[in-house]
């Protein structure tokens, strides 16, 4: 049984922008940032970017059954 989403990744174009985005314009607290990927804290759970998005939604989700 799936007990909660512990992390989802969004795959975006433009990394250092989003990170931009996600951290002074929606208020997200960075809890790690390396050249290729950015972790956030949202209630818990972690909101990574990462590169290579194009248009259109791409994301990656991982669950736990702990």
């Amino acid at each position: 049984m799936i007990k909660r989403i512990n992390r989802i990744t969004f795959f975006v174009s433009d990394l250092k922008k989003s990170v931009t985005f996600y951290g002074k314009i929606l208020g997200l607290k960075k809890t790690g940032e390396w050249s290729n990927y950015a972790i956030f804290d949202v209630g818990g759970m972690d909101l990574a970017l990462g590169p290579g998005g194009k248009k259109g939604c791409q994301t990656s989700i991982c669950l736990s059954t702990m």
